[in-house]
């Protein structure tokens, strides 16, 4: 296995000319003749051993680890077992964990399917079975799902899910007496479909693609894949599903044909033939590898016996263009590619080609209109590379063959029952770690026209850092930058073309952020809506401190949640406003709101380009229990983030805490340690100084920890970037001197009376003042989209049912918010009610000044920006969840058409704003929860 180190923030390829049978490097130590005839020289980087044969690799969803499995004979290493590998990304630490029911004479084995739960918490993995299929034998599996979990880095066995046999074929089809009971499942991925976690396996012994549930395994679809006579025929391979759980795909190896599922129904939609033999006895092109494109607008399919990749429009299920993955000057078949990779930016795509030693890498940025495009490069590996895989920063290679495969040095012996013993001589397996800027000579030669050429594997401009780059101190206090120049030029909008020349500065694209930002009990329409459609509307009451901003604002109306309207109460609204699905009333065992958020469904996506997939923040605790007056459990109304249907993501409400994740400040190990020393340390006034300065130091804020690395990075800087870092740096200093101005104990004399019966108590460590609470948070949100350590952010400003009594901080408001919201149209309710919908518009205008006032290249971080504000309802004396308050601000990376307002058809869902928002963000779906269609917003 090989890593290879890649800078994200630029696009440069290795290019390695070829001699037939010899890759190697000049600038290796030497070279040496293999037992088997090969000529061998160093790959680049440091080679380490794991065991046998990896055929998949799977990167968690943190991109802290990565996990191959092994499904050759184990080595004498593992225990003569087959094995999962774990790499630590952070740390570089390999560890085997070697499967009890899976040694030399077990009747299963591993094979291609190699998957992480959507949580990181588990790792799904093929067995398969022919000698006993259904497992009754001691010890044996049969056919199926074994599950794992997985817990920082540490593989452990959970339980495992039967496949159960085909027992329907199709007319006029056989089933092959061998494969009566077998399923033998193949690759496998997993995804979000009808609202829960399900596997797609592809079931290579049954040809047919199973589609079930990772909870109990529970079958859902069985899809016949059958393009035969026989069964098994068309040996389907490896699967993969869209993000919004409704596709699948499967590559079916012997039928030289992707087919395409639909998952919601169960149905095959369509039969994609990729370069079928053009004779009955001519060889397939045999499909094996499937990636989607981070748009899932193109699939890419490894053909294997034609040396090429093949990219199919999604959409239509035609070929887009087709890639050769041959070698320079290379006539003749033999390359194979057999996996596939993305860069974290999309514009790379990796392939393994096992038989020619080499992995090659096509830059997509470059793709003419008809799919004309060279491979940009190919770097050397060890022998027989099978598994390829990309992280942000690594580029990970899995050899099945290691420096080479000759004669065994023991002779073959016969076991008792006169067959022969394997005699463990495994092939050595390799991981390597190499620079990104290294250079890579072929050895000259006057035989070939491609000798003597200086290639580069990657080329750096010295000026320019990593987009990654973080300001570190003591005891891991980390801090991200902002974009800045010495970044790369960043653009306002993707770039047309590639840059002139490879020399010049890399350009780097500012990403779009999405926060949604929701407030309770609705609102009073008649100061909310506007009243003339388009650029010409006057704000109203409830909108006016947002004047500043009303060219970057859409405001609408008519959008509805038509999944709202059977339930009583507040509870059916909130729990799923961010879902558009139906909320299961239920006292709390069994909660569900119908599906993934649209900001995690988004974040599964690209929060693995971010330390932080996404912040959920909020500032009243969680409250439990049941509102009997409607019979749902309340706490629908603490939650508008869903990791799946049951599962909400926890809230961070205390500002300190939520500061700390963000940058990295982790001191609770420092604190155990220093009580460890308090315990221990004498009396004496040494040890007790040393102690308190131990405490000193902790109480550090995080600027003065990483302070020496900022003037570091500062010297290396422009003009232009001294000042932002500058401006950055001190917006970071203003919220810590708030922190800890809110953490020291208020000795005012004297305090403005209140109504604590209707106030939520402050959480500890947070702001007594609620209006500071949830500007401090709006800030921690700005700040985290400013240093790109998330792209996505949820923000609760109470929960939903909230009687806050805003007394303290609006004139004319004493009393329940949630009761001002059951106003009866009587003034004296729906004036403060009124008020109090102000308020939280102002909030809004004071986090659209601080992204407004963020410059990133031409633009500003609002203008590549969309962040949602509203409630679940809009009339709150009423519960309707129709004509919802929605305003949507900022301009999507210049994707939105803001500054009007849109009065939308009356029951318009509003999940077709959802829609046209996930397409923004570079997650396209073609549905969300009940949407009929994108809402046009560009």
């Amino acid at each position: 296995m090989q890593i290879f180190r890649l800078q994200r923030a630029f696009l440069a390829w290795v290019v390695l000319s070829s001699i037939p049978g010899c890759l190697y490097a000049q600038s290796a130590p030497g070279r040496r003749q293999l037992s088997n005839g090969k000529l061998l020289g160093e790959v680049p980087g440091n080679p380490r051993t794991i065991n046998n044969f990896p055929t998949a690799a799977a990167v968690s969803p943190d991109g802290r680890f990565a996990v191959l499995l092994h499904c050759g004979y184990g080595a004498y290493t593992s225990g003569e077992k087959q094995s999962l590998t774990v790499l630590n990304l952070e740390t570089n630490e390999l560890r085997d964990f070697p499967d009890e029911r899976l040694a030399h004479d077990a009747k299963q084995s591993y094979f291609l399917g190699l998957a992480f739960s959507l949580d990181g918490r588990r790792l799904y993995a093929s067995m398969a079975s022919l000698n006993d299929p259904l497992g009754k034998g001691k010890g044996n599996t049969g056919n199926g799902i074994a599950v794992y979990g997985f817990e920082k880095g540490i593989v452990k066995p959970e339980r495992f899910l039967p496949l159960a046999p085909r027992k329907e074929v199709p007319q006029k089809k056989l089933r092959r007496a061998a494969f009566k009971d077998v399923t033998y499942p193949a690759g496998l991925s997993v995804g979000m479909s009808g609202g829960q976690e399900r596997i797609l396996v592809a079931c290579n012994g049954s040809d047919e693609a199973v589609l079930l549930n990772s909870t109990d395994g529970k079958i859902v679809w069985r899809f016949d894949l059958s393009t035969y006579k026989r069964i098994p025929g068309s040996l389907p391979y490896t699967t993969v599903m869209t993000r919004d759980g409704k596709k699948g795909f499967v590559s079916l190896w012997n039928a030289s044909t992707v087919a395409e599922l639909d998952l919601a129904r169960g149905a095959v939609r369509r039969m994609i033939p990729l370069q079928k033999p053009s004779a009955r006895l001519a060889g397939g092109s045999h499909p094996t590898a499937l990636l989607l494109s981070y748009d899932e607008s193109r699939l890419f399919v490894t053909l294997t016996n034609r040396d090429a990749i093949a990219a199919i429009h999604t959409g239509t299920g035609q070929l887009a263009y087709t890639l050769s993955t041959k070698l320079p000057g290379q006539k003749y078949g033999g390359s194979d590619p057999m996996s596939l990779a993305l860069t974290s930016d999309g514009l790379g795509l990796f392939f393994a080609n096992a038989i020619s030693d080499s992995v090659g890498v096509f830059d997509l940025s470059r793709a003419t209109a008809d799919g004309q495009l060279p491979v940009a490069g190919f770097i050397p590996t060890e022998f027989y590379p099978t598994v390829v895989a990309a992280t942000e920063n690594d580029l990970l290679i899995g050899t099945a063959k290691g420096r080479g495969s000759g004669p065994n040095p023991v002779a073959m012996k016969k076991g008792d029952d006169g067959q022969p013993e394997y005699p463990y001589n495994p092939a050595i397996l390799l991981i390597t770690h190499v620079s990104a800027c290294k250079t890579y000579t072929q050895p000259r030669s006057t035989k070939n026209k491609y000798a003597a050429k200086n290639i580069t594997l990657m080329i750096q401009n010295n000026r320019l850092i990593p987009r990654r780059t973080f300001l570190r101190g003591a005891g891991g206090a980390v801090l991200g930058l902002p974009l800045l120049e010495a970044m790369g030029k960043i653009l306002p909008s993707a770039s047309a073309k590639a840059a002139a020349s490879m020399q010049a500065a890399p350009e780097v694209q500012a990403p779009v952020r999405m926060a949604c930002l929701y407030f309770p009990n609705g609102v009073w329409e008649k100061t909310w809506f506007p009243e003339n459609p388009g650029v010409d509307f006057d704000l109203p009451y409830a909108l006016e401190p947002l004047a500043q901003h009303k060219k970057d604002l859409l405001v609408f109306s008519g959008l509805d949640k038509a999944n709202s309207h059977t339930g009583d109460g507040h509870y059916a609204k909130t729990g799923n406003f961010l879902t558009g699905l139906t909320v299961k009333k239920t006292p709390g065992k069994d909660i569900n709101v119908g599906g993934t958020s649209i900001d995690q469904l988004c974040a599964q996506k690209v929060g693995q380009l971010t330390p932080l997939p996404s912040l959920e923040l909020g500032v009243d605790p969680v409250i439990s229990g049941i509102d009997t007056a409607v019979g749902y459990t309340r706490l629908y109304g603490c939650y508008v983030s869903w990791r799946s249907a049951g599962m909400p993501v926890a809230r961070e409400i205390n500002p300190r805490m939520a500061y700390e994740r963000l940058f990295g400040v982790l001191r609770a190990s420092r604190a155990a340690r220093l009580a460890r020393l308090n315990q221990k340390e004498t009396k004496s006034s040494a040890k007790k100084s040393a102690l308190e300065s131990r405490q000193a130091e902790d109480n550090r804020a995080l600027l003065d920890l990483v302070l020496e690395d900022a003037k570091r990075l500062r010297g290396q800087l422009g003009r232009d970037d001294k000042f932002k870092l500058d401006e950055y740096l001190e917006s970071v200093r203003d919220v810590e001197r708030r922190l800890e101005f809110f953490a020291q104990p208020d000795t005012r004399p004297w305090h403005p009376e209140a109504h604590e019966e209707f106030d939520l108590a402050a959480p500890k460590g947070a702001p007594s003042d609620h209006q500071q609470h949830v500007r401090l948070m709006l800030d921690l949100i700005a700040l985290a989209f400013q240093t790109d350590s998330t792209r996505i952010g949820t923000f609760m400003f109470a929960n939903d049912v909230s009687s806050k009594n805003f007394a303290q901080l609006i004139p004319g408001t004493s009393g329940s918010h949630h009761e001002f919201s059951h106003h009866q149209n009587k003034a004296e309710k729906y004036e403060p009610y009124s008020k109090i919908n102000r308020w939280h518009a102002e909030q809004l205008a004071y986090l659209l000044g601080k992204l407004a006032s963020i410059r990133e290249g031409e633009r500003t971080l609002l203008d590549n920006s969309m962040i949602l504000f509203g409630s679940s309802f809009s009339d709150g004396n009423r519960h309707d969840p129709a004509n919802l308050p929605i305003v949507l601000a900022g301009r999507g990376g210049g994707k939105i058409n803001s500054g009007r307002y849109i009065p939308c058809r009356k029951d318009t869902p509003l999940c077709n704003l959802y829609v046209s928002m996930l397409e923004r963000m570079g997650t396209p779906v073609e549905s969300f929860g009940d949407s009929t269609g994108a809402l046009a917003i560009g």
